[in-house]
């Protein structure tokens, strides 16, 4: 049996019809409805729906695979997902806060095309376990922040190296959220860490990725500007971590 549900994007479509059918029927139960008027609401309906109207009737087919959102903590120490969570639809802005004892974990979340809730966890375990092949780094962020801010603190990364050649150039760099002067949270420009594929100093594995804790302060700088732009649009949690990838130098 079919249930109406007005909270849903397709109950208030139907409802918005029905209101509709009922102004044009007027205040007599017996009242008729001109067909002309009901096909244009329902082609109304439809294209508010997303469908096109003039296109094949399959828009409407239940396809095998569906959107699932996995949730996860993957780990600093090694190349692996905690998975936490795996639910139908797109839910990666509800990703959650750490608790207490897990501040060497990153929040994960992110979405997939799978037929089944199992294929979703193995492709984003398989995500993750291969992020280190690419060795240009990807971008880890424990909230879902807008491109255009992610991608103004990585300017800014660049043009700090451009302007201080002596600093060997990461493929990476890092940040962790701490409680700043205003007792809430917010990314550190201090203390960054810095993600090599290959370390300039180091011949015997130069083939091994190294984390470095460089003597650099990136206070009272515009990487430091940025990352307050990201702290203000959402608050990180005590100990998150924020690791954005560095273009080489051209």
């Amino acid at each position: 049996m079919l249930k109406f549900d007005p909270s849903t994007t397709s109950g208030h479509a139907f409802a918005s019809l029905f209101r509709f059918w009922c102004e044009l029927r007027g205040d007599n139960p017996a009242g008729e409805v001109d067909g002309a008027f009901i096909v244009w609401a329902l082609s109304q309906q439809f294209e508010a729906l997303g469908l096109d109207v003039g296109g094949p009737a399959t828009q409407v087919d239940v396809t095998a695979d569906q959107v699932f959102t996995v949730f996860g903590l993957s780990a600093e120490c090694y190349d692996g997902l905690l998975v936490a969570a795996v639910l139908p639809g797109e839910h990666t802005h509800a990703a959650i806060g750490l608790g207490e004892g897990e501040e060497h974990h990153i929040r994960w979340a992110d979405t997939f095309t799978a037929a089944s809730a199992t294929a979703a966890e193995t492709l984003a375990r398989q995500q993750v376990e291969n992020s280190d092949d690419d060795p240009s780094y990807a971008d880890v962020t424990p909230g879902i922040y807008p491109t255009r801010l992610l991608d103004n603190l990585r300017h800014e990364l660049a043009a700090w190296f451009e302007r201080h050649p002596d600093e060997a150039r990461p493929q990476a760099v890092s940040f962790r959220a701490a409680t700043g002067h205003g007792e809430h949270p917010v990314w550190n420009a201090w203390a960054p860490t810095f993600h090599y594929d290959e370390h300039p100093d180091r011949d015997d594995r130069p083939d091994i990725p190294v984390d470095q804790l460089p003597d650099v302060d990136f206070e009272r700088t515009p990487v430091a500007d940025a990352l307050i732009k990201i702290s203000a649009f959402e608050q990180p949690q005590q100990g998150d971590i924020l690791r954005i990838a560095v273009p080489s130098a051209y």
